[in-house]
Formats: C-alpha cells, sequence, structure tokens
C-alpha cells in the first residue's frame, strides 16, 4: 500500500509538472496580449516613460509576458498543491455535462452585457454607439481571461481562501465554501479597476458597476470550479467571452 501511494504521488506530481509548464507557455502568451490590448490606452507619460527605459513597445509586451508566465506557475504550483490537500478533484473532467459552460457562460455574458447596457450605461465615460468585433480582444477575452485568470482567481485564491477558513474553523462546513467562493469573486471585481482606470475615472458608480459586474459572474465561475473543476471554469469564462463579444455586444452596441 505505501509503495502504491509512493508511485501515485510521484505519478500525479509528474502531471503537475506537465500541466503547470503548459499554463507557463499560455501565461506567456496571454501577458503579451494583454500589453498589446492596455497599450492603446497607457497615458502618454507611462509611454514615454516605457520607452525611455525598454527601446520599444515590443520589450514591454515581452516583459508583461514574461510576468503573467511568472504568476501563472506560482498559482499553478500552489493551487494543486492545496487543492490536493484538501481533496479537491479539480482536474476531473467529464465531456456529458458540457452544456454547463455553455449555459452558465451564456449567463455570466448576459449580466455583463444587460447590465453595461441597461444598468451603467448613463454612468460611464462614453456611450457606446457601435461594436466591432476584434480579434485580439476576443484571443485575450479566451485566452487571459479564460485560462489565467481561472488559474489565479479560482485554482489560487478560491483554494487557498477555503483552505485558510478550514484550517482556521477546524471545519469543512458548507460556509467555508460559499465564503471562498464569493470572497474570490469580490476580489476578482477588484482586480479589473486598475484596467478599468485606464478608460475611465473611477468615480464611485464605476468602481461599483466594475466590481459587481465581474463578482456576479466570478461567482457562477467559483462555483462551477467547486462542483464540477478547473476545466469547467475555464470553458465558462471561455464561453463568456465567445457569446458576450460574438453574440450580446454586436447585438446590442
Amino acid at each position: 500500500d505505501f509503495d502504491k501511494r509512493v508511485a501515485c504521488k510521484q505519478q500525479n506530481m509528474k502531471k503537475y509538472i506537465k500541466l503547470i509548464g503548459i499554463f507557463a507557455g499560455i501565461g506567456l502568451i496571454a501577458g503579451v496580449l494583454a500589453a498589446i490590448i492596455q497599450e492603446p490606452n497607457l497615458p502618454d507619460e507611462m509611454r514615454e516613460q516605457i520607452l525611455s527605459q525598454l527601446g520599444s513597445m515590443t520589450v514591454f509586451y515581452i516583459i508583461a509576458g514574461f510576468q503573467v508566465m511568472i504568476y501563472t506557475i506560482i498559482a499553478s504550483f500552489i493551487g494543486l498543491f492545496l487543492a490536493e490537500k484538501l481533496n479537491l478533484n479539480v482536474l476531473r473532467f467529464n465531456k456529458q455535462k458540457l452544456w454547463i459552460p455553455v449555459l452558465f457562460g451564456t449567463i455570466s455574458a448576459m449580466i455583463i452585457v444587460f447590465g453595461d447596457a441597461y444598468v451603467f450605461a448613463s454612468f460611464l465615460p462614453t456611450t457606446i454607439e457601435s461594436y466591432d468585433i476584434d480579434v485580439i480582444y476576443l484571443l485575450t477575452g479566451i485566452i487571459y481571461g479564460g485560462i489565467i485568470e481561472e488559474v489565479l482567481l479560482r485554482l489560487l485564491f478560491l483554494t487557498l481562501l477555503l483552505y485558510g477558513f478550514q484550517r482556521f474553523s477546524k471545519s469543512k462546513a458548507v460556509w467555508t465554501i460559499h465564503t471562498a467562493v464569493i470572497v474570490s469573486a469580490v476580489i476578482f471585481g477588484l482586480l479589473h479597476l486598475p484596467a478599468v482606470a485606464l478608460l475611465a475615472d473611477l468615480t464611485p458608480m464605476i468602481v461599483v458597476r466594475t466590481i459587481l459586474l465581474n463578482a456576479l459572474p466570478g461567482i457562477i465561475f467559483g462555483y462551477v470550479y467547486m462542483k464540477e473543476g478547473l476545466w469547467y471554469s475555464m470553458l465558462t469564462h471561455m464561453v463568456t467571452h465567445l457569446v458576450m463579444q460574438l453574440v450580446l455586444m454586436p447585438i446590442i452596441f
């Protein structure tokens, strides 16, 4: 039995190392894409400072890619380690449940787009009169949002919070799951504020809008992660961007 447990742990370690390597490569690409998307919105002073220090925006893109890659490696390692400590089988997959990301990804997309169009439109700095599909923007949403944000926010933060709550309370009560999901979702919303600040002044309503319209989908992603695992939260997040950017935004805006 001991030999079997050791062999199983070694097999899991090899699987985790391979998976972390894949996530690292995706993180590099995602970081570059995110930097490309953000570059046009950088203040002139910041752009001039980057050019004076780095010589070109290309170097800025590459550095951003490596930063995200490093974050992803650390988050993947800690998240997978803690998930195993909690006996969470976060890497399970059942293709018969693919309706889950389709359904909940569509709901998440509706929350974001309808929220902007019908609730917060008057508080936004400019009214979006039209929307053109941007391939780079879409890819960034799918790769950075769908994969890297799920590694950081669900695999790392949600799992870390759940581990902390259960260790602190010495209990596996259901409140620990609900609290971890909600807190990680609020963090997810807060982390979107710096990107929004490049586009608009952070007025109270803009702050509320940013946190709320990201936290609500974040709660959905969190429960999908806890119920079905990491692959399904990633797929749900990807479907959110696909439906939002290819269907709802072209129709509504």
